[in-house]
């Protein structure tokens, strides 16, 4: 009987603690996003994922996160404190954006010989 009654304060007690971090937690609200970029279908890599609500609400918040070699990213809040990761549930808009800056043709000629830069 005694056992019986140590299980059960042990699952009250690690209720009571559980209930107490998440209400302490300010990020507890935010909803975990991860996801993958592609296009032709290879990860694509150093994109921004950005994710706007779709309503103007006040208690919307934007989110985004960078992709990684595999194309991966996981999104963090505007709002989320203490390292929190994640997104408010909603509708949101959707931007992936990367950037790419061609080639100087001239350091291409340059680093094989083709030419010299004059002082």
């Amino acid at each position: 009987m005694m056992r019986q009654f140590s299980c059960f304060f042990a699952v009250i007690a690690g209720f009571y603690v559980f209930a107490m971090i998440g209400c302490n937690n300010p990020d507890a609200k935010y909803t975990r996003v991860e996801g993958v970029v592609t296009y032709n279908q290879q990860p694509v890599e150093g994109a921004i994922v950005m994710f706007l609500p779709a309503n103007h609400a006040e208690s919307a918040e934007p989110a985004a996160g960078s992709t990684d070699a595999n194309g991966r990213y996981t999104l963090t809040s505007s709002g989320a404190v203490d390292g929190g990761r994640g997104i408010l549930p909603g509708e949101y808009s959707v931007t992936v954006r990367k950037s790419v800056v061609p080639p100087d043709p001239d350091q291409a000629a340059y680093d094989q010989g083709q030419i010299t830069y004059d002082q």
